[in-house]
């Protein structure tokens, strides 16, 4: 959907987007969860399907995992169901109809034979799937973080943080949120290296 980039820059015309580095989060990722984690277990080791830039947005959504704000346990997800309210893959030749969307908010649907080879972008909203114009993953979430603001719906309370950070250290766009601890500390860590 071309028109949500176009729609984007019409409502948002200074915004500039600070280089999204897969790199740099990648090497932060392995720094710091093997320095807290006391192992040497890679980014390859935790997501081994995905491209580059897919495994960085992942990565850069585990070390903003979600966290509890007074929310009861059973309104909270693990890291691991929240990248499922993020990123979906689905088969190529299995209708669009069974794919297993899991949040009424914006998230991506990956089209293709298996996670390495993703042929098609899509955006779940609201159990409906538009086809986006991206032709790569890093296309697919700019468009993704963009339909947020185009469509006018709250960021998923799951992947708050993520977003937060994304919109104010990467978009460089003010928000009412203030950054937590954590935010802080990758922030940092991501200034660093």
């Amino acid at each position: 959907m071309f028109q949500i980039n176009a729609d984007f820059r019409l409502m948002h015309p200074n915004v500039k987007v600070t280089n999204f580095s897969a790199d740099v989060i990648l090497q932060v990722y392995e720094k710091y969860s093997a320095k807290a984690n006391n192992n040497t277990k890679s980014f390859d080791d935790e997501e081994p399907d995905w491209d580059k830039m897919t495994t960085a947005h992942i990565t850069l959504l585990k070390l903003l995992p979600p966290t509890a704000k007074g929310r009861k346990k059973s309104e909270r997800d693990g890291v691991v169901s929240a990248i499922d309210r993020l990123i979906l893959f689905h088969k190529t030749g299995t209708p669009l109809d069974n794919a297993p969307i899991k949040t009424a908010q914006p998230c991506l649907l990956a089209v293709g034979p298996n996670k390495a080879a993703i042929s098609s972008y899509f955006i779940a909203v609201e159990k409906k799937v538009l086809p986006i114009d991206a032709t790569d993953s890093s296309a697919a979430f700019d468009t993704l973080f963009k339909c947020h603001f185009v469509f006018n719906t709250n960021f998923d309370t799951n992947l708050s943080m993520y977003y937060n950070f994304l919109q104010e250290f990467y978009y460089k766009m003010e928000s009412n949120v203030r950054f937590t601890a954590r935010m802080r500390e990758v922030r940092a860590w991501l200034t660093q290296i």
